[in-house]
């Protein structure tokens, strides 16, 4: 060909990355104009010692901040359902939620363990409710999201989905975000369940969303990490790795950290995007690695460091005092610096640990399926107590008003003071 044809070649591959790049902002643009929910004050984010949405914060930090009395470990009532737990509980007010592998949204009264009401009939529940308002959001394994009314629990609205949920919503401002398992990321109006955008992913969903400043963050079993605008759906960036990552994702001092099915917990900066050539420019650089031509490839943009485990991680992270807990289905839980990811201290349960660790105060608790929740000192591991339930333990323990709220696989809710 000329050099007149290859100017040309290489004008019109211009033009077309310029319109690709021009498609997304246009939608980005038409999201800034998108009407405001039609309450944008409500949010499912702990206030006041509740514990209303999963992992306690829209950053997923699994902390309690207002946690009370410091608890001993004594048992101040107990509640037998017949079905196993494994969602995980919210607590807000005088009211625990808690849904069994049966079908049944229980509430019950936090004080003494008594039924205020039940919801039957919707089928196991695997994903733990949020909180926002006077509005219960739970999703089910028939792809639907049901909003409940707390006072009596009935249902307002639904939504369907085209899968199972897994994943927790998380409500922000009036909007509701929730990932699925039809590898769809949803937001929706948090009053009335309207649809405000959809973002596809490449695989199922089971990790819940975090959200810092305007963007919410998902992974997915494609092994990606998605970075999306939350105004507008539109994907600004997304982070792979080998394997799925099942684990919700933590966010602090401007990093994310999360682990993967891997085996690898990594940190990420929050804000640092690369451009859309990154992964194909990485995969050249790595072929050319293998063949001698170059030294090893960079990391991808915004690395920060990572941390093997050597186990799939499916439990989110805690994070707090300037540490990071991680929890592996090899039975151990790690504390690693936050800004380094040095190794602090580990602990070691005598089976895997699925639920993921909640620090209130200086106390970490972490339960695991040995049947035992333990408390141990969030700065040098250090044991303080532990109690033997009797069944193994999946669902994440709650910490709120001085106590901690664990449900078991056997069907017992526990309130330990």
């Amino acid at each position: 060909m000329t050099r007149t044809t290859w100017c040309l070649v290489g004008l019109g591959a211009l033009v077309l990355l310029m319109a690709w790049s021009f498609r997304d902002y246009a939608t980005l643009w038409r999201g800034r104009w998108q009407p405001l929910p039609l309450q944008p004050a409500l949010s499912s984010e702990a206030r006041d010692g509740d514990w209303t949405m999963w992992r306690g914060n829209a950053q997923r930090t699994g902390v309690q901040v207002q946690h009370g009395s410091v608890p001993i470990g004594q048992v101040a009532w107990q509640f037998v359902n017949g079905a196993g737990f494994i969602s995980s509980p919210i607590a807000a007010g005088d009211s625990l939620y808690v849904g069994d592998t049966q079908g049944r949204l229980s509430r019950l009264q936090r004080s003494t363990g008594r039924v205020l009401w039940q919801l039957q009939g919707l089928g196991p529940l695997d994903a733990s409710p949020a909180l926002a308002g006077d509005l219960l959001y739970i999703g089910l394994r028939d792809g639907r999201l049901l909003a409940i009314q707390t006072d009596d629990g009935v249902i307002r609205w639904h939504v369907a989905t085209g899968n199972p949920i897994y994943a927790s919503p998380l409500v922000h401002q009036g909007v509701l975000y929730l990932g699925s398992g039809d590898g769809l990321v949803y937001a929706l109006d948090a009053v009335n369940g309207t649809e405000r955008w959809r973002t596809q992913t490449e695989g199922w969903i089971h990790s819940s969303p975090a959200l810092l400043d305007d963007l919410v963050y998902v992974g997915s079993n494609d092994g990606a990490l998605y970075f999306i605008d939350r105004r507008s759906g539109v994907p600004r960036w997304r982070y792979r790795t080998s394997q799925a990552i099942r684990a919700t994702p933590a966010i602090a001092e401007g990093l994310v950290l999360f682990g993967g099915e891997d085996g690898w917990f990594r940190a990420i900066e929050a804000h640092t995007l690369g451009p859309r050539w990154t992964y194909a420019w990485r995969w050249v650089r790595i072929t050319l690695f293998v063949w001698g031509f170059t030294g090893p490839p960079p990391y991808l943009p915004g690395f920060r460091w990572q941390y093997r485990v050597r186990a799939p991680i499916a439990a989110s992270a805690a994070v707090a005092h300037d540490l990071v807990y991680v929890a592996s289905q090899r039975g151990t839980l790690t504390a690693l610096e936050l800004h380094s990811g040095t190794l602090r201290w580990s602990f070691t349960a005598r089976q895997a640990i699925s639920a993921s660790p909640v620090v209130a105060g200086d106390v970490v608790y972490v339960a695991s399926y040995d049947q035992t929740l333990t408390a141990l000192d969030a700065r040098d591991g250090m044991l303080r107590w532990q109690f033997t339930a009797s069944g193994a333990i999946h669902a994440t323990p709650v910490v709120s008003d001085g106590r901690v709220y664990v449900a078991t696989l056997d069907g017992v809710v526990y309130a330990l003071q």
